[in-house]
């Protein structure tokens, strides 16, 4: 009984650990952590993905599709 305690707890730790896995990583990065923002919109990426959508001219958020700017990235 207590193997299977010790299993699901082991389970619930691994669950929460790519939960707050996926709050930290880019979504479109390839395991890259997010650190950059766009101040048009809620949403965090990382520095690489904004830079390539900055230098292909398609400045729009990945997710959400609104503009920004360069001022827009912080």
């Amino acid at each position: 009984m207590k193997a299977i305690e010790e299993k699901t707890e082991y389970e619930v730790l691994n669950m929460e650990m790519e939960e707050y896995k996926s709050k930290i990583m880019c979504i479109c990065g390839a395991g890259r952590i997010k650190e950059v923002v766009l101040k048009t919109c809620p949403h965090i990426f990382c520095k690489k993905c904004i830079e390539d959508t900055t230098a292909n001219r398609n400045r729009k958020c990945p997710i959400c599709g609104v503009r920004y700017t360069k001022t827009d990235i912080h």
